[in-house]
This record gives C-alpha cells, structure tokens and sequence, in this order.
C-alpha cells in the first residue's frame, strides 16, 4: 500500500450493497429523478475502497461513515463527479501518501487537508467574498474553476475533499451572525451581521465532532468566530442558530449511533433543515442545531 499503510478488511455488514441502500434510502427528494442508479453506485464503491486503504478511515464508526463520509454531495450545490474525478483523486491520493506518516487520526487529514487541499489549482484557491445573500462558486469544479469562493464554497470544496480522503465532514452554518445594535445597526441586513459557513469533522483522536476554521487556523476547534460571536448564538432561533448538515434523518441517527451523536450542545434542527440565506425557500437539506456546542450550553 502507498505510504506503507495498512489497511483492514470491512466486516461482513460493511458492503456496497448496505451503502448504496443507505444512500437511496437518504436521497433527497430532489434528486431522486434525476441521479442516475450508477452515479449512487460508483461513489459506494469508491468510498469503501478508501475505508479499507487509510487506517484512520477504517477507524471511524460504520454509520458515521455512511453519514458523513459516502454522500457525494453537502448541500443543494451542482451534483458533480468530483471524487471520482482521476485528477482530482491523484492530487488527493499523493497528499496522503507524502503525509501519511505524520497521520494517525482523521483531525490531523483535516488539518492538513486545511492547508493543503488549496493547492489543486494554480494559483491556489482563495477565499473572496460573495454579494449578501448569495454564493459565488458552490460546488467543488465550480470553485476550483473559479480559484475562489466565499465560506459557502469553500466550506463544500473542504468537505468533498475530506470525505474522498475517509473523513468524516460536513458543513456547518449560521444564516445571520446574532449581534448589538451597534455592530448591526440594520439587524440581519447588516454585514456584520451576514452569515457564515465552516466545516466540522469527525475526529478519531477523540472520537467527537471538532470544527475547521476554512482557509484560517489549522488548529481544530479554533477560529476567529469563536467564541466571540457563535457564543452569541440562539438555539432553536431559525436566523440565529448554528446549523450542521446531515445525508440523514438526524433524530434516526441517535437511535443508530448515539455515541457518535448523542453529542452535548447538539440535536435535531426543529426546523428540520440546514436554512441557506441563498436559498431560503429551501428545506430539503437535513440539519442539526449544533448552537449550544459553540455556546457551551451543552
């Protein structure tokens, strides 16, 4: 094996058959008429293969895995074949094997992929504000097409590249930041008061959810939006709550893997979806209310 290592072999349960099922049964109900059969089947392939090649994929819970690492998509962005890509999964596959050992966890593919994964493009990509209210370059060969792209695009280019790599990411929002008067005096119209996207990952240093600041800190869980202004956030307040993206229903998932989500700070979004101020008439994006995590009301 590349970089010397080693994988494992998946149990019995952990086949193709049982991801592709999971990703059917998740389907959005947009895309089920248009996705063809061989789209959801390639990907399957693909992302188990990685999980018996990288040792820290293989360690990642099965239904975090079938969650957060096999969908081929975060969002409502283009549906694209960006992991299956030979390019784009040669750049990927020679990070890893050049890094791979200083790499022991999923946190530290993250961290690297953080400073790294820019480099797929020349001049790298960069991050560059998009007009209120809307996204500049969404899906991963949008932004890659562009070399830039706003939180929204980057945070979706940073999670299609983790999950190629076997780990576990999904994006992670605020529709508008919850600020004084004085540093919003127009309220949610305000720039300081727009929203923002980022990436969370599933780290098995520590087996918990940590969060990437995109193009920023490479340290997990560090950001210049934290804790000065998520900690200002309001649980269960539609513009005001920090969202997390989910493939699946969130509420069936604590049944199936309460270790991985019965996590402090963190349930079920009440209003069922992953609101997009690009897109606000959306509802179809599954979603946590990740608030009380970056408020510490856990």
């Amino acid at each position: 094996r590349q970089g010397g290592t080693e994988g494992r072999e998946s149990s019995p349960q952990e086949t193709v058959k049982e991801a592709l099922l999971f990703l059917q049964r998740w389907l959005p109900e947009a895309d089920r008429s248009h996705l063809p059969p061989f789209f959801l089947h390639a990907h399957a392939v693909s992302s188990l293969g990685t999980r018996r090649r990288w040792p820290w994929a293989s360690a990642v819970p099965w239904i975090v895995y079938l969650n957060d690492v096999l969908p081929p998509f975060s969002l409502t962005e283009p549906r694209e074949d960006f992991r299956l890509n030979a390019s784009v999964v040669q750049y990927f596959d020679s990070l890893l094997s050049n890094h791979s050992s200083s790499l022991k966890s999923t946190g530290d593919v993250a961290t690297l992929l953080n400073s790294l994964a820019w480099g797929i493009t020349e001049p790298p990509i960069r991050f560059e504000s998009a007009p209120p209210n809307a996204v500049n370059a969404y899906s991963p060969f949008q932004v890659m097409t562009r070399k830039a792209a706003s939180c929204t695009g980057t945070s979706v280019f940073l999670v299609d590249s983790l999950r190629l790599c076997g780990v576990p990411a999904r994006v992670v929002g605020v529709p508008h930041w919850n600020m004084s008067n004085e540093t919003c005096p127009e309220g949610d119209s305000s720039p300081s008061c727009a929203n923002h996207d980022w990436v969370e990952v599933f780290d098995t240093a520590t087996n918990a959810w940590a969060f990437v600041d995109v193009l920023g800190d490479l340290r997990l869980n560090h950001s210049w939006f934290h804790p000065a202004m998520s900690a200002r956030a309001q649980p269960h307040s539609r513009n005001h709550s920090i969202y997390a993206s989910s493939y699946a229903d969130p509420f069936q998932l604590t049944l199936l893997d309460p270790a991985s989500y019965n996590r402090p700070g963190q349930a079920p979004s009440v209003t069922g979806y992953f609101p997009m101020v690009w897109d606000w008439g959306e509802n179809g994006v599954r979603a946590w209310d990740v608030t009380g995590v970056y408020t510490g009301a856990g």
